[in-house]
């Protein structure tokens, strides 16, 4: 089976999302930022949230966004691809 332009430029977005999916952000690579102690104790905790936010957990949304966008974008291209045909076929 080959694989055509099309067909790789609609897989893009479908690749990105799945890596999206299997990968997601972790609280490592959150940026930290500089506390200053503070005498409350709900102070305290909205800080314990700034300093370790829970990591990002996409859910099948994320797949379903990747699954549409690569369709849209093949359609959109074969439809790209007819009205060039058919412009050459005039000239």
């Amino acid at each position: 089976m080959i694989i055509g332009r099309n067909e790789k430029l609609a897989l893009i977005p479908l690749i990105l999302c799945l890596l999206l999916w299997v990968i997601p952000g972790s609280a490592n690579s959150a940026a930290k930022l500089p506390l200053d102690p503070g005498p409350s104790a709900a102070d305290s905790t909205a800080v314990d949230e700034l300093v370790s936010p829970s990591p990002w957990k996409p859910g099948s949304e994320l797949l379903a966004v990747g699954f549409f966008t690569a369709v849209a974008i093949y359609l959109l291209l074969r439809v790209q691809d007819r009205l060039q045909d058919r412009a050459r076929q005039r000239w």
